[in-house]
């Protein structure tokens, strides 16, 4: 039989041909070929990340000439332009835009002059997260940006509008636009459309009658309407055991408890010279009422379990016992423990309760907000899965406000919820994964479920 190796780096690939016999084996040749490394010479930063960035602003500047484009059409259908060319907006005699934004404010303003403050508007519309949830960022450079809108915010509270703000303040004197890392003057997308609507009221007041709703809710769509993200439910890839199924959420409950219950599975302990595996009643109590906390460690493992101090576990050192059962890095429940803090908390005990008894709509919520990223999708894929309107609005209001720990549902496990289910009965009884899969399979064997080949 013969075997080819092949080991790929980001600077080389090297390879081996071996031939392998009944009684014997055999290197038929190996190499390895160089290439030089995809890095910047000095910064050492990937080419790949530098092409991503230049293909980014390019698809901004793309979609904001699109967006300019609709608006002077817009406006030139509701008689503020005289034609929906590129230089329609360009007035040479006019005031600049950041002024007539705040005289727009107490005096009526002529057509070209509405057409202008609105296409600055459009173009300036400010910053707009489309985070799923307003989690803090790791990065540096965002932290800093945050900070800054912040403080910027706290700063509009003194005045009627962002322009006003940006015009008569005199911490923004002499520079409109952020610089060489300086965010003060990043603004919320929100508080420009709060600054439009205030525009327009007040032009109304004035009686220009060309601030009507129907220019407002057009323009508003219009400018300040962002594209969501998409959705990645079909970039799942399938379940090696079912494979009619895509691989779980990485945090859904089954799976986590799957996750868990094989790690408890091959888990020994020591006593003396003496090892054994964890008993079936051990590995019931440890899952049992799981999702209570995210985290599992050894020394919370041996209190459920009720494990006498005289055993050991085998490799954890004494002082190690305060780590994650399931992972150096990581909680066993991180998934699992979130949902449930926002389940009970608007829903009872009860609500969770109940949803622990239909764990396929459990791993169908985990789901949705794992590969969803839309409010309005997820939302969808809540209601299509038949969870509880109650449950629904908990889940929805927690994303809002960002206080909890959603955030971290992302990422896909090696199998489908559905094959962790069939495997979480064998596990508690104390077969180890492959024993598992095999005995899952014999179950279900005639129905087509588990006839992949388990993973090692």
């Amino acid at each position: 039989m013969l075997v080819l190796g092949i080991d790929g780096g980001i600077a080389s690939v090297g390879w081996a041909m071996l031939e392998i016999g009944e009684d014997h084996a055999a290197i038929l040749g190996l190499g390895t070929w160089m290439f030089d490394t995809p890095e910047t010479d000095k910064e050492r930063r990937p080419k790949s990340e530098i092409r991503r960035e230049k293909r980014g602003q390019r698809r901004v500047i793309r979609r904001r000439r699109q967006r300019m484009a609709k608006v002077r059409r817009l406006l030139a259908e509701h008689g503020l332009l005289p034609d929906a060319g590129v230089d329609a907006l360009r007035y040479p005699g006019l005031d600049d835009p950041w002024t007539l934004r705040v005289a727009g404010l107490d005096r009526r303003l002529c057509p070209e002059e509405f057409a202008v403050v609105l296409g600055h508007l459009a173009r300036h519309r400010g910053f707009k997260s489309n985070a799923k949830t307003p989690k803090a960022s790791n990065a540096a450079e965002e932290s800093k940006m945050k900070l800054a809108m912040a403080a910027t915010a706290e700063r509009l509270q003194h005045w009627r509008t962002v322009g006003e703000m940006l015009v008569k303040d005199e911490a923004f004197q002499g520079r409109m636009h952020n610089r060489d890392g300086d965010y003060s003057r990043s603004v919320q997308r929100d508080d420009l459309e709060a600054e439009t609507r205030r525009l327009f009221s007040a032009q109304r007041r004035l009686g220009n009658p060309h601030a009507d709703d129907d220019l407002l809710d057009a323009f508003s769509t219009l400018a300040f309407t962002q594209r969501p993200l998409r959705d990645s439910e079909d970039k799942v890839g399938p379940c090696p055991f079912e494979p009619a199924e895509r691989r779980a959420a990485k945090h859904s409950y089954s799976f986590e408890l799957f996750r868990l219950l094989s790690r408890l599975a091959v888990l020994e302990v020591i006593e003396g010279r003496v090892s054994r595996r964890l008993t079936p009643q051990e590995i019931s109590a440890a899952a049992a009422d799981f999702g209570a906390t995210a985290k599992l460690s050894f020394t919370a493992l041996r209190k459920k379990i009720g494990l006498s101090p005289a055993f050991r576990f085998d490799r954890v050192k004494p002082e190690e016992e305060g780590r994650d059962v399931v992972a150096r890095s990581g909680e066993a429940a991180a998934g699992t423990a979130a949902l449930r803090a926002v389940v009970e908390k608007d829903g009872g005990k009860a609500a969770w309760a109940s949803l622990v008894l239909t764990p396929e709509r459990l791993d169908r919520i985990a789901a949705v907000l794992s590969f969803r990223e839309d409010k309005d999708s997820i939302r969808h894929g809540l209601d299509e899965a038949g969870v509880e309107p109650l449950v629904v609005g908990a889940i929805m209001d927690a994303l809002e406000s960002g206080k909890n720990r959603l955030d971290r549902f992302s990422g896909a496990g090696h199998i489908s919820a559905k094959a962790a289910r069939a495997m979480i009965p064998h596990l508690t009884q104390g077969l180890v994964y492959s024993e598992a899969c095999t005995a899952a399979g014999a179950e279900a064997r005639g129905r087509g479920a588990l006839n992949g080949r388990p993973r090692a």
